[in-house]
């Protein structure tokens, strides 16, 4: 159960949508704290960098999961005709 297909789906397309979720409650942040004067550039483009990265791994296990699943399936497929 705890290696299924389903929950490896479920924490990955879950996980995307709550870092999606990060980065706008990060930019909203980021803007507050520019109107009251807090300047620090860096610590801003550090946090948006953390939340698409963890965007773009997750982007990127869907893809190496599709890539997979398309492999096996035509291995499958090549394999009995």
């Amino acid at each position: 159960f705890l290696g299924s297909a389903a929950l490896f789906h479920a924490e990955i397309y879950l996980g995307l949508a709550l870092f999606v979720g990060y980065v706008c409650a990060d930019s909203q942040m980021i803007i507050e704290r520019a109107d009251l004067g807090d300047e620090d550039y860096v610590r801003h483009a550090l946090e948006l960098f953390l939340d698409f990265v963890a965007i773009f791994v997750r982007i990127l296990a869907i893809f190496i999961r599709s890539r997979i699943e398309a492999s096996y399936t035509r291995g499958c497929r090549s394999g009995s005709s």
